[in-house]
This record gives structure tokens, sequence and C-alpha cells, in this order.
């Protein structure tokens, strides 16, 4: 999980590089996209099952944003699309097949005529046909369940010799991960080099510039808010009772620019799971104080209009699990609700480990 972490943090600082540009009118893109790839050995005991390449075959539909909101003109007019994508692995044994589906965004880097570099970040779900079974696939550490969170990134060049019809070259990163729901889950990583074509259609639109839009209520530019999540955190052995895991947050943010906000908070975190871990090795702790995690942290806001996404790193002030690393990490999405009530989904990790998901509300404090 680390891995998509450092990925997923360069995405946040390349998005304040991105720059509005003058670009041709949006069409519509349908794709087609052929890689090869291998998974990653991030862990000892997962060498039986990630020692194996893969083929992915992938196809896409997106379109360009043409301006209507805000935002699209601060980011270079970027595409929104909706991708699917099948994995064939050559160790069937194990994971059989996969398969993924995920609405993404696709930012200009580089802008040319004909030639043009972008990113794209991509979330959503995904499902592997063979899981962990202590009897016929007790191998297969990675995962435990078909049902996963995927989370992608791509860098790619496009090449487009007409109008209509497009080749791209790229290198992505797949995960599958269930968050720490069920174990096992150490996630699986893959990594892969792509080649593409893209036809490109439908009736030109005009590129709305953001000085053409009405003028919107500035926002404040620091912010007081108030956090309050929950989350199914699951403990070893394989099978056994799942745990609700609570968080709250006191946070101060503020407003950089019309792209991001930076802040500060303070998180306190209660998981059972923990408590129960603990035993298994002989360490008993009280339900109360001692089962909280206390820590202090600093997150980074991006904003695509009413919705956001964001990365939090904090370090624990306290903590009575030793095996956990002293930085943790939370990567989310929020979108308002009601006046300054905001929902957002979060993952608590920390770096290679994922320890559960979380639902919940932030209210901005007046």
């Amino acid at each position: 999980m680390h891995k998509s972490f450092c990925i997923l943090l360069s995405f946040l600082i390349l998005g304040n590089l991105i720059k509005a540009q003058e670009v041709p009118a949006s069409p519509w893109r349908l794709g087609l996209k052929y890689g090869k790839g291998f998974m990653i050995t991030h862990s000892p005991i997962m060498e039986y099952v990630s020692e194996q390449h893969f083929s992915k075959s992938e196809l896409i539909l997106e379109k360009r944003l043409n301006g209507t909101k805000e935002w699209h003109d601060r980011y270079g007019y970027p595409y929104a699309g909706m991708s699917i994508s099948h994995f064939n692995f050559d160790k069937k044994e194990f994971f059989g097949e996969a398969i993924s589906l995920s609405p993404y965004y696709s930012f200009s880097i580089v802008n040319g005529q004909k030639l043009d570099l972008r990113l794209r970040t991509t979330v959503g779900a995904g499902w592997i046909e063979k899981t962990f079974d202590l009897e016929e696939n007790h191998k297969n550490v990675a995962i435990g369940s078909q049902l996963n969170l995927f989370f992608g990134v791509l860098m790619e060049m496009n090449y487009h010799p007409s109008d209509e019809w497009g080749f791209s070259m790229g290198i992505n990163y797949s995960h599958f991960s269930n968050t720490g729901f069920q174990n096992p889950n150490l996630g699986i990583n893959l990594p892969t080099i792509e080649l593409g074509i893209v036809h490109q259609f439908g009736k030109d639109a005009e590129l709305i510039k953001e000085a053409q839009l009405p003028e919107t209520k500035k926002e404040e530019n620091i912010l007081f808010n108030f956090r309050w999540a929950n989350g199914i955190s699951d403990n070893y052995p394989v099978g056994g009772p799942k745990f609700l895991a609570s968080a709250m947050s006191f946070e101060v943010e503020k407003e950089m620019n019309q792209k991001s906000n930076l802040g500060m908070g303070l998180d306190f975190y209660y998981n059972p799971a923990q408590k129960s871990k603990l035993a298994q090795d002989s360490i008993y702790i009280d339900s109360g104080w001692e089962n909280l995690q206390l820590g202090i942290s600093a997150h980074h806001l991006m904003k695509f209009g009413k919705f956001g996404c964001g990365i939090k790193a904090g370090f624990y002030l306290k903590k009575e699990d030793d095996d956990l690393r002293n930085i943790y990490t939370e990567v989310y999405g929020q979108h308002p609700i009601w006046k300054d009530l905001s929902a957002f989904f979060s993952l608590k990790t920390h770096l290679a480990r994922a320890e559960y998901s979380l639902l919940g509300i932030k209210y901005r404090l007046k």
C-alpha cells in the first residue's frame, strides 16, 4: 500500500502544476489498450504467488470537460471517463482472473497539437476470481475477498496523426485491496507497460473560459472542521469476528488557492481489533483510554468543484500496538451534502499496511 500512497502523493503535487491551456474543443474518445506486467513482491510471505506475469486489456470511454464548471479551466479541461479492465494472470491457481470498473479524470501535463503527456487517476471496484482459502488456496495470502477497492495511476504519451485517430503508450500502476475489511489483505500491486488506440468522435463543443462564468461566493480563508467516521476492521485468525472502528478529528484548514487547501489536525482513533490483536500476543489492555490511538496530522485537499480528494499524513502521540508504524496516512474523498455538512470516505493505512476504511461526516464549524 505504500507504493499507492507515494503515487497518489505525486498526483496531488502534480495537480497544482497543471495549468489551464488552449486546447482543442471537447470530443468523445473511445479507446482500447493492451499491456503486459508483473506482480510486485512487497512481502516475503507473498513470494509463492507474486513471481508471475499477466496481460491486461482495457476499454475506455471519455469526454473532455468543456468549462461548464469553474474548475475545468483551472485543470486544463481534463477528460472524465470510465474504464473497464481485465487482468489475466499466468499462475491461475492463485488468483484466476481479475476485473476492474472505475471512473477517472485524465489531466494534461504537456499539451501539443499532435503530441501530449497525460496523467490519469482512477478509483473504483475490483473483482478477483480466486481468493484465500484455508484448504484450497492457502498460499494466496495477498487477498481474502473477491470484491475489492481498485486504484490506478497511468502516465501516458498520446500521438494524434489525425483529428479522428490517436495512439498511446504509457506506464500504469494498479492496486487491489479490500482495505482491511477481510483478512488476509496484503494487497496486489500490478505495474504494466501499455499500448493503445483511440478514436475521437462527436460534435465539437465550444470551450467556456472561467472569466465567462458567473462569479461565485468566495470561500472563507481559514476553516475549522470536525470529523466523525466509522469503519469495519478485521483481525486474525481468518474468519474471526469483525470490529467497529471509530475516528474523530479536529482540523484547522487554510484555503491556499481555488485548487487546494492545506491543514493540520488532532486525530483520535478507536479500534477494538487492536485490543483483540494484542490479546493474542498476551498483551492485555483496557477498552478505554489504553485502546485509544492519538495523533497529529497534516493534510492536503485538492478541489474539483464541490468534490474534493486529499491525503493526510500523521504521527502517533499514543498507541499500544508496537507492530504499527509511528506514521499513519489517510486517503480520502469528500462531497457536501447540506450547508456546512459534507460526507467523506477514507482509507487509513500504515504505509505498507491498510488498516480499515472509514465512512463519515465532516462539519465546518462557524
